[in-house]
Formats: structure tokens, C-alpha cells, sequence
């Protein structure tokens, strides 16, 4: 893999990466976390994933620009039933 190529895959993964910790944040998906992450382990390794492979980047981006904190996650969100806190 070429320098170019894997810089151009590291940026990408760091940008899901800081989506995926922002939606926690808003959602309150991080604070349930930190009480039982023992538990948890699992579930947030799928979110990751599932971020990692999804085609709403930009929805999502935007999204976030507007949110409030402890907002419930958009329609389009993958991970929409892991980040509820209900």
C-alpha cells in the first residue's frame, strides 16, 4: 500500500472515528458507556464497525452541526438503537 493510499485511509478512519465520538457525546450514548462498558464491550465494537462502513457521512456531519445535547439519534443513523438512551 502506497504512502498516499494508506494516509487517505487513516484520514477516513479518523473522521468516522471523531463522527462516531460526537454522536456518542450529543446522544449520551458515552455516559451510559462509562457505567457498564465491561458489559457493553461487544455492542460498542459493532457500533464502530457499522460506522466505519457507512454511507451517511455526510448527513450525518450535518446533522451533528445542528444537535443538541441528549438528542435521540437521526432516522438514518445505523447505530440509532445503540446510541437511544431510553
Amino acid at each position: 500500500m502506497s504512502l498516499g493510499l494508506f494516509e487517505e485511509k487513516l484520514r477516513k478512519f479518523e473522521d468516522r472515528m471523531s463522527l462516531w465520538r460526537k454522536m456518542r457525546r450529543v446522544t449520551g450514548a458515552d455516559q451510559l458507556d462509562s457505567a457498564s462498558f465491561g458489559e457493553r464491550q461487544e455492542e460498542i465494537r459493532e457500533s464502530l464497525i457499522t460506522c466505519q462502513e457507512c454511507c451517511a457521512t455526510s448527513a450525518c456531519r450535518l446533522w451533528l452541526q445542528s444537535a443538541r445535547l441528549t438528542s435521540q439519534p437521526p432516522d438514518f443513523c445505523e447505530n440509532r438503537d445503540r446510541f437511544t438512551c431510553d
